[in-house]
This record gives C-alpha cells, structure tokens and sequence, in this order.
C-alpha cells in the first residue's frame, strides 16, 4: 500500500550477527551482505529459469516486529528490493509458515524466520532489517 517509514514504529534490530539467508529459488552469493547495515553493499538472488527469486531469512531469534525493510542504495539514490507482488510469510519453526500480504503489518507479529517469494527473476539488495518492539 505504499507504505512509507512514518507507518512504522519500533527500532531497526542493531545487531544482526547470526542472520542468514537461505535460497530457496534461483541462487546468490555473499547474501551476509544483506546484514552489514551498507546499503550500497549489495547482493542478488536471481532465478533466471523460473522469475521469481525465493528466499528465507532466519533471524537467529524470535523478534516481535511490525515492518520489514529490504532496499539498495547507490549513487542514483535508494531502491526498493522486493517487489510490491511478493508473498512475505513468517514461521517460529522454518516449516510452518504463515502468509502475510503486506510488508508493513497492521499488528506486530513474532517470528524467527521470514520466507520471500518475489515474482521477479531477482532480488538485489543492500539492508534487510526487522523493525522490533
């Protein structure tokens, strides 16, 4: 819905030191990147074969969280790095997971891991971050 950072509250997790990145569809290299708080140090997942690039995040914990924010920046400026038809689902457990239609939630939800299925060949990003409660 067009979400911009006035509709978020909580603070951006500071510490992501255990956060990783399993592909799911396509495949990528150096996605540790993607925690480094830079958001000009970039790095893809690309499924060329099927368009549309998948992927789970497991924060190592469980965060109580009502926002995701996943960008890349350059010189040009920043760029969104999921597109608006991505299915964004959450699981305590990394099996059981729980469909969410929007990035930003209407309600804070806790969850350890955040499964991405884009419906586009690639996600390049630079920060993918939580904000927590």
């Amino acid at each position: 819905h067009e979400a911009t950072e006035a509709d978020v509250t909580g603070t951006l997790v500071a510490d992501q030191t255990g956060w990783s990145v399993e592909v799911l569809s396509g495949s990528g290299s150096n996605l540790n990147r993607w925690f480094d708080g830079n958001p000009q140090s970039t790095a893809s997942i690309s499924d060329w074969s099927n368009y549309k690039a998948a992927f789970t995040v497991d924060m190592g914990k469980s965060y109580t969280f009502n926002a995701i924010v996943a960008y890349r920046g350059s010189s040009w400026g920043d760029y969104n790095s999921i597109n608006a038809g991505a299915k964004i689902s959450t699981s305590d457990d990394g099996t059981n997971f729980k469909s969410s239609r929007f990035i930003v939630f209407y309600a804070p939800l806790t969850a350890r891991y955040i499964r991405v299925e884009t419906t586009s060949y690639s996600v390049n990003c630079g920060v993918f971050n939580v904000y927590a409660k």
